[in-house]
């Protein structure tokens, strides 16, 4: 528009897209951050290709709304929600159908969003503003959602073959609604599949509450039994889920006056105990994991052991504070992360195939119960302090993990 060496590329640009849009067919305008003056966000993750999922949602918000005013003002609101209560990093939808007519940009395409734990990574998640348990969204609601996922496919966003799902197939919850979720049932992708896909990402978190019940109380015994049942079945297909030994099988002393983290972490700090010998079973190991204990709690006045979780040579994974409560093991971080010590001495050799994987596995736990970020970041020990924790061996080995991020 500004210089005629442009105009025969924009006329040829025109005549194509008049081409590509058949006569009825209206081309969706996805109306942009800007226009409901989002935040900026923190450390998006982003995407690499097409995802094979889309997530719908509702907002549960009872009144929804009809003008545009009222419905900026409510996605503002919801993002604000998001990145203070919530913790997360932005707004956690990937795009917001409004019942003003038109598609607003949350995260936009590319982008991981923060609406369906064991799916962010791998699916595209559009919100309906509003409350949809007894009655549908309008039609034209309903018409924009689809003309957005047609227009991810066309754009390279979303795989053809893709499956749609309601929220309420991810987890436990009546999101998006009754009458949404009746609604996508009858659009072609939509399909049928039950939480067991989601239990068996889960079944570690719960197996952990109920090793840790079931040691201390008899009174929910049914109710934990019904979790074992379900998590079985889950994992009968021989998917294994981590098992984290709880603090009673190493002899924790209480800690004194644990301070609580509410919401998802940004940070994965990675330590090693310094131990010459390490250790390899599991005798061995819960005695060197209570001594690191004592140590800290006599020594070093520290609460309670410093570090969140412990990996060892026995092949299992200890709870040390555990989730949601703030470690003592990076001064400039524990109130922001997850503190995973290896038990050993990783300067010369890294640890075992096992270990390592075991806590990948813990960081994608802490991923899916909500404890870490999606987009965190990984850092060694010595990134945050004057030390050569975690071991250069170990060191050089998560620089290759793919959250690691030089600082």
């Amino acid at each position: 528009m500004n210089t005629a060496s442009h105009s025969i590329k924009l006329l040829a640009v025109f005549a194509i897209c008049a081409i590509a849009l058949p006569s009825g067919t209206s081309a969706l305008t996805i109306e942009p951050r800007s226009s409901w003056g989002a935040a900026s966000a923190r450390s998006p993750s982003r995407i690499n290709g097409a995802v094979e999922y889309v997530i719908i949602h509702h907002s549960d918000n009872p009144n929804g709304c009809s003008t545009s005013q009222q419905c900026q003002r409510l996605i503002k609101n919801i993002q604000t929600d998001h990145k203070g209560r919530r913790k997360f990093s932005d707004i956690g939808y990937n795009f917001i159908v409004a019942g003003d007519g038109k598609v607003y940009e949350g995260r936009g395409f590319g982008l991981q969003g923060s609406h369906a734990p064991s799916y962010n990574r791998k699916s595209i998640g559009i919100v309906f503003l509003g409350n949809f348990e007894s009655s549908a969204p309008s039609a034209q609601m309903l018409q924009n959602a689809k003309d957005l996922i047609e227009l991810a496919k066309q754009g390279g966003h979303l795989r053809s073959d893709y499956t749609l799902l309601g929220h309420r197939q991810t987890k436990a919850t009546s999101c998006p609604g009754t009458a949404l979720y009746n609604e996508i049932k009858t659009w072609p992708r939509w399909k049928e599949i039950h939480l067991i896909a989601y239990l068996t990402s889960v079944c570690a978190m719960m197996n952990i509450k109920v090793k840790r019940q079931m040691m201390n109380t008899a009174s929910h015994s049914f109710k934990f039994l019904a979790v074992f049942a379900v998590c079985a079945i889950a994992l009968s297909s021989g998917t294994s889920a981590l098992t984290i030994e709880p603090r009673s099988s190493w002899g924790a002393v209480k800690a004194r006056s644990p301070s609580r983290i509410n919401g998802a972490v940004e940070y994965v700090i990675i330590h090693h105990t310094e131990n010459p010998d390490g250790c390899s079973t599991s005798e061995q190991c819960q005695r060197l994991i209570k001594n690191i204990q004592t140590d800290h709690k006599d020594r070093r006045q520290f609460s309670d052991i410093g570090y969140n979780f412990i990996v060892a040579g026995d092949g299992k994974v200890y709870e040390g504070r555990g989730f949601g409560l703030q470690g003592a093991h990076a001064p400039k971080y524990n109130y922001r992360s997850i503190g995973i010590a290896f038990l050993g001495n990783f300067e010369s050799s890294a640890p075992s195939a096992q270990m390592l994987q075991k806590a990948k596995d813990l960081i994608e736990l802490a991923q899916q119960g909500g404890y870490l970020r999606s987009d965190y970041t990984l850092l060694g020990h010595r990134q945050t302090k004057a030390t050569d924790c975690p071991g250069t061996a170990l060191y050089n080995e998560i620089k290759t993990w793919t959250h690691w991020k030089q600082i």
